[in-house]
């Protein structure tokens, strides 16, 4: 248990280990997702699934194809898609496309995480051999199961992560039936 305030702040990257993208394996998916190739007028380069979003999207799809190529070109001048969409921030296609692509790209790590179980559950044995689960080892430790409650009242987490492994992992591994507290 943590006796005192503690602040945790959790770089990017830290889902990592949760088969979550780091930043510059987020960035390289980005960058061939949107470099979008077309031959006959069939799609030959870029993700099918994310041209899919886009044409469900928006009426007009080319601006954002364009924008997809212009993003892809530049992308890996930068050390993360953040600055890449911030020099971008005037285009706002080019931003509105970068932050769908983050999106997509991360929900989809999440589906295929090891920590995905079946039918929406949280596989939270997946996390044993993690810090996360170091972490709510370090948050239990000295508490009795009466005080679970309390176990993170003087933590705070500032996360920088685009995905939600942390707090799904967290309300998973603490929900009363796991601990027998119903």
């Amino acid at each position: 248990m943590f006796n005192k305030p503690t602040v945790f702040i959790v770089g990017a990257g830290a889902s990592a280990e949760c088969g979550l993208p780091t930043g510059s394996q987020l960035k390289d998916r980005i960058r061939g997702g949107l470099g979008f190739q077309f031959e006959g007028g069939q799609l030959r380069k870029g993700d099918e699934a994310l041209l899919q979003l886009l044409r469900g999207r928006f009426s007009q799809v080319n601006p954002y194809i364009k924008a997809g190529h212009e993003l892809s070109a530049t992308i890996t001048t930068f050390p993360s898609i953040d600055e890449a969409l911030h020099w971008w921030r005037a285009r706002l296609e080019i931003v509105e496309l970068g932050k769908l692509a983050i999106a997509h790209y991360i929900l989809d790590a999440e589906r295929r995480s090891p920590l995905a179980g079946k039918q929406r559950s949280v596989n939270i044995e997946a996390a044993n051999d993690t810090w996360l689960a170091t972490f709510i080892s370090m948050a239990l430790s000295g508490l009795e199961q009466r005080a679970v409650s309390r176990a993170f009242e003087n933590i705070t987490i500032i996360n920088f992560n685009y995905d939600r492994t942390i707090e799904t992992y967290l309300y998973s591994a603490l929900q009363p039936a796991r601990w027998n507290l119903e």
